[in-house]
């Protein structure tokens, strides 16, 4: 029989949420991608004469993330994460980074969810 450490059940517990939270944030973030940034039909409406109130809200929205918003997060949550050790930060760092993966920031967002990771892992 194989002997177990009394940490496996933590570590294990520790990737189940990250993944969790890897996948449920990348969900999000496409459905952001698909019913905010590329619906043609939200474009042309606020392309219009009089536009809806929220059009300024959906272009600041956009720019935010055509400037990489997310990334620079996801890589600042993940640099924190590794100076300062914190469990919180490092899921942080992997859902920003995740959704900054179809969000148009995947440079910067691949490096702070990678960051994350490697905080999750190291503890």
């Amino acid at each position: 029989m194989e002997a177990t450490s009394p940490q496996a059940p933590a570590a294990r517990y520790r990737l189940v949420i990250a993944v969790l939270v890897a996948t449920g944030t990348l969900a999000m973030g496409y459905g952001v991608r698909v019913g905010l940034v590329e619906l043609p039909q939200l474009a042309w409406t606020c392309q219009s004469v009089a536009p809806p109130w929220w059009c300024p809200l959906r272009f600041a929205a956009v720019e935010g993330l055509r400037f990489g918003a997310l990334g620079f997060a996801a890589f600042a949550c993940g640099l924190l994460a590794i100076l300062r050790g914190g469990r919180r930060l490092a899921l942080l760092a992997i859902g920003l980074g995740s959704a900054g993966l179809v969000l148009y920031g995947p440079e910067l967002a691949a490096g702070g969810a990678l960051l994350g990771a490697m905080t999750l892992l190291r503890r």
